[in-house]
């Protein structure tokens, strides 16, 4: 349906724990790095779309499970660990939504907060496509290379720390975006 490339995939550790950070453009996202990945992996999606009993139907067996947005969704953050500890892949979208604009939003601390408590690294990706993504769109997906909880240092898990390592995975995703659009 879409014209599909990418590139890094193989800084996705085949197995163990890993958190997959993507900016998030589309609806179609999730399924997008579906393509793309080599192994299977879980993702939060908002809970609004878990009240429409058949996209619920379709969405648990994808791995997809809720998350409140807006707050400390303790539950989804728990069931996020939970995936990691386990030694699953997990998607998320740090920036929290879809960006309205098609530009790279600011980091929220979960997929850092993950990382210091379960010590997942976290693989950057950059999804370059058009906002209103049609039909056989060309989309680009690029993988960075992991970057571990000693590099976000992440041993002092302050707030201010946090936002700090947070602000070093968005910077990895803007630079793979600029870098993408140089080509």
């Amino acid at each position: 349906m879409y014209n599909i490339s990418y590139e890094g995939r193989d800084n996705i550790p085949d197995k163990g724990a890993v958190i997959i950070a993507s900016n998030h453009i589309n609806l179609v996202d999730p399924g997008l790095h579906a393509i793309c990945v080599k192994r299977t992996f879980r993702t939060m999606a908002k809970v609004e779309l878990f009240r429409h009993k058949l996209l619920a139907a379709i969405l648990r067996p994808l791995g997809a499970f809720p998350v409140t947005r807006g707050k400390a969704d303790k539950h989804a953050f728990s069931t996020a660990a939970n995936v990691l500890k386990e030694g699953d892949a997990l998607l998320i979208f740090p920036e929290g939504t879809r960006s309205k604009t098609g530009e790279l939003g600011l980091f929220k601390a979960g997929a850092v907060a993950l990382c210091a408590m379960t010590k997942a690294p976290i693989v950057p990706a950059a999804m370059i496509q058009e906002k209103n993504i049609k039909l056989f769109d060309m989309v680009h997906i690029v993988y960075g290379k992991p970057i571990t909880y000693e590099e976000l240092g992440l041993e002092d898990t302050s707030s201010t720390n946090l936002r700090r390592a947070s602000e070093i995975v968005h910077d990895k995703v803007a630079e793979m975006l600029s870098s993408e659009g140089k080509r």
